[in-house]
């Protein structure tokens, strides 16, 4: 028993850890993927609130978090980036 319940707790940690960090186009076509097989086995409860996920989710133009679609302003200038010692001062942990 203490092993279903493990297993249970690692597919669902797994399951987070995959929504969380997987790009959206692979996110939607595993849900396109999942709704398909749901509506083949009779949950078609499911599949049709994985389907309007999907949907509302491919509805919207940005991508969310990344913005590497994302025109460049200045190609030609690379970004630089300067941590001053005060800054540091900051992230120490005391």
């Amino acid at each position: 028993m203490q092993n279903l319940i493990v297993a249970v707790i690692v597919v669902i940690a797994c399951g987070v850890v995959l929504k969380r960090y997987l790009p959206r186009p692979v996110r939607l076509a595993i849900a396109r993927q999942l709704a398909d097989w749901c509506a083949k086995a009779g949950w078609d409860g499911m599949a049709m609130r994985l389907r309007s996920g999907v949907a509302s989710a491919s509805a919207t133009t940005a991508c969310g978090d990344c913005k590497s679609c994302a025109p460049v302003a200045n190609p030609s200038k690379p970004a630089t980036f300067s941590i001053t010692p005060e800054e540091l001062r900051k992230t120490i942990r005391r």
